[in-house]
């Protein structure tokens, strides 16, 4: 998303960002509602090319959003009728936006919940769990499979190891709701939106043995200096990288791991390759 879209999204999260007090309950519903919004306007062609349509006047296009969120709560029939009314390079930014600001209105309610850092480390399970499953990310990640039943597979894997809203928003981002993105792609970008609450950036460490308390500081120390602000640190144990420690911080990797030196030397050449 970029140009006049970016802008009208920006404006539209910012508009969303100043709603304060709700409940927790009510922030879950008004992310409910926003991705009925969604689901209509994918599924509906001739709704989008209306709505996103730039020869409509703005308020022409505002009242059809109306009429589309009628009984829904007012916060959300003004935030779709203004997302019409804006400006979008695109059409198919518009259904991504008004997404955009579904995941915002979840991730606030389990901000007003108190639950955001439990969400993260159960997010960061589920990350860490299809990372090690390449048979089932590719799965997932197959265009021609129904939404149904990627959310199938998802509740199979997650359904009483995770908190259900916790697997309800995982089914949205990978199964229902993706817009195209990787599954891998889909969980980091909601890491990432979770760790922004809290002015932090999400990093992810992974060692073949747990790091001890001081060692851990002292990495979290270095990382904070470098990015020039908090890196909250998930960190896995993985027996596979013999050594060392990967850390990834946004688009960043650092990959000081044995095994990955070992697959460095073999693209060298100084290391044979197995036959």
């Amino acid at each position: 998303m970029r140009g006049a879209s970016l802008v009208s999204r920006d404006l539209l999260r910012a508009r969303l960002a100043a709603h304060t007090g709700s409940t927790t309950e009510a922030w879950w519903e008004f992310a409910r509602q926003l991705c009925l919004v969604v689901d209509a306007i994918d599924g509906s062609p001739a709704l989008l090319q209306d709505l996103a349509n730039p020869n409509w006047p703005g308020e022409q296009k505002a009242s059809l959003a109306r009429r589309l969120t009628e009984g829904f709560g007012h916060r959300a029939q003004d935030l779709v009728a203004q997302a019409a009314a804006s400006r979008w390079s695109y059409d198919e930014d518009l259904p991504e936006a008004i997404d955009d600001l579904a995941l915002d209105a979840a991730l606030s309610a389990i901000e007003s919940a108190e639950t955001l850092s439990e969400f993260e480390q159960e997010l960061f399970a589920a990350e860490r769990f299809l990372r090690s499953q390449r048979d089932i990310r590719a799965y997932l990640a197959d265009a021609t499979l129904p939404a149904q039943v990627k959310a199938r597979v998802l509740h199979e894997l997650f359904d009483g190891k995770l908190h259900h809203r916790t697997v309800n928003l995982i089914v949205r981002i990978i199964a229902t709701g993706n817009r195209g993105r990787l599954p891998m792609t889909a969980i980091l970008r909601v890491e990432r939106e979770a760790a922004g609450r809290y002015g932090q950036l999400v990093g992810h460490v992974v060692t073949a043995h747990p790091l001890d308390g001081p060692r851990l500081d002292r990495l979290k120390h270095c990382l904070d200096a470098a990015y020039g602000r908090r890196v909250r640190l998930n960190c896995a144990v993985d027996p596979s990288v013999i050594g060392g420690l990967r850390v990834t911080v946004a688009d960043d990797v650092v990959d000081a791991t044995v095994r990955g030196r070992i697959e460095d030397l073999k693209h060298q050449g100084v290391v044979a390759a197995p036959t």
